[in-house]
């Protein structure tokens, strides 16, 4: 049920008529929620691995966020005027807890049960978690709206 839209044609050389094809919105929605799908479920994957491995919470959680920062290392140089411009309050809250805490909160809860638990309370467990960080700072509850798509 995926169609395609066609795009205007494309003269290339001597009269030759190349037509390119481009997917249609439905198309690459269906491709972003696999993707979504298979990372998610990848995340489970790991959790439960994890248990069966030698390695420990805090070995994955420095291989999951050493290695991007490893690689992103000269991009955050190219920026680091604009990230020198940044405040430093906000900045330690993002270098202590950018995902860690949850990352070691979810990979040791899911050394303790199956994948289809973790795959099932992980993805409800990101709002409910941003939730719990609001109400301790005092920022109170999150706007009904928002409270409909989290409980």
């Amino acid at each position: 049920m995926v169609a395609t839209e066609m795009a205007t044609p494309i003269v290339a050389g001597r009269g030759a008529r190349v037509t390119r094809v481009r997917p249609s919105p439905q198309a690459v929605g269906l491709a972003a929620l696999l993707l979504t799908v298979s990372i998610w479920a990848a995340f489970a994957l790991s959790a439960r691995a994890l248990a069966a491995s030698t390695l420990l919470p805090a070995d994955a959680a420095l291989l999951r966020f050493g290695v991007p920062l490893v690689v992103l290392a000269p991009a955050l140089w190219r920026r680091r005027r604009a990230l020198a411009a940044v405040r430093p309050g906000p900045a330690a809250k993002i270098v202590c807890g950018a995902g860690v805490p949850f990352f070691l909160a979810a990979m040791f809860g899911g050394s303790l049960t199956s994948a289809s638990f973790v795959g099932a309370i992980v993805p409800g467990m990101v709002p409910l978690f941003v939730s719990a960080l609001m109400v301790a700072r005092g920022r109170g509850l999150p706007a009904a709206r928002s409270r409909r798509g989290c409980c």
